[in-house]
């Protein structure tokens, strides 16, 4: 057993630069696999470090501090991060292909998440302000409703032609949100779209007179700061906001889970950037109930679900 701790120590030692009981941790390097009972600080350099998963701090780490070497420096993502390198402009926007993995969440993904260094940006959305009323019905309760007006796009991806014509239903996902009176009744999602007969085949029933907003179509990036996921492409549509450099980076939020579980006691978080954390995590860090005298502080959330 002792054997096993050293050689853990040794690789956690020439990973991370162990001294006097405290780690540096350099962004892309393991914050979990760096966690031992002689531990008793861990730096996290300047730059994203990536938590793909749960890391647990339990009573054998009780009294351990883990800090940003420089405040608000230290980004931890739950998910991928995209230098702006990776992007092609195209238009007002910038476009970035993304792997079978990362489509696979987005596509299923409710209210994803995106933030450039560090800032939040807006999912794109129609219409920008107030809602679309569904217009009259052949029958209540049904899935079946017509599609607003179809509008002309903001800007043209290459491959399209002016005369095809755009509208808020031509890139799938889509999310929808119900509204009856002045509360919100849920989501809905757009299955599939009928263009002959001019109707949305929703996930749900809904009624005459109910609101909706739709948001997740890369047609209504129409504004710098919004950005959109277009499914039919495997693309991240952006448009950057004015702060966009070539050495920004764009984060993605990917893995709905915590990101901390403390259990232990004396655990402290200082000075640590929490970004792109997508809707279905519950919380970013979980302090358990037997938890004593922990502490986060003068750190920064940004983008969260």
């Amino acid at each position: 057993m002792k054997r096993i701790l050293l050689i853990a120590m040794t690789v956690c030692a020439l990973v991370a630069g162990a001294k006097d009981g405290v780690l540096v941790v350099e962004p892309g390097k393991s914050i979990a696999k760096c966690l031992s009972g002689d531990v008793r600080e861990i730096v996290l350099k300047d730059g994203y470090h990536l938590v793909p998963d749960l890391i647990e701090i339990g009573p054998e780490h009780g009294g351990l501090t883990i800090r940003a070497e420089h405040p608000q420096r230290a980004v931890v993502v739950a998910g991928e991060v995209f230098p702006a390198r990776m992007f092609t402009k195209t238009g007002d926007v910038l476009r970035l292909r993304v792997s079978d993995k990362v489509h696979s969440v987005l596509v299923k993904a409710v209210r994803p998440v995106l933030s450039v260094d560090g800032v939040a940006m807006t999912h794109a959305r129609w219409p920008n302000e107030g809602y679309w009323t569904v217009p009259e019905i052949p029958a209540k309760g049904m899935k079946m409703i017509p599609f607003p007006t179809p509008r002309a796009a903001k800007w043209l991806p290459d491959d399209r032609g002016e005369e095809d014509g755009l509208d808020i239903v031509e890139t799938a996902p889509i999310e929808a949100f119900g509204m009856t009176g002045k509360y919100i009744s849920g989501s809905v999602i757009v299955k599939s779209v009928d263009r002959q007969m001019k109707t949305l085949d929703l996930s749900v029933a809904v009624q005459q007179g109910m609101r909706f907003f739709f948001h997740g179509s890369p047609e209504e990036i129409d504004r710098p700061g919004e950005w959109a996921y277009d499914a039919l492409q495997h693309e991240i549509v952006l448009m950057p906001p004015a702060t966009f450099t070539q050495s920004s980076q764009v984060a993605v939020g990917l893995y709905n889970k915590s990101l901390f579980k403390i259990s232990g006691s004396g655990i402290s978080l200082q000075g640590i950037c929490f970004t792109a954390i997508p809707a279905g995590t519950g919380a970013a860090i979980v302090i358990g109930e037997k938890a004593r005298n922990c502490m986060v502080e003068g750190g920064r959330f940004a983008a969260l679900g």
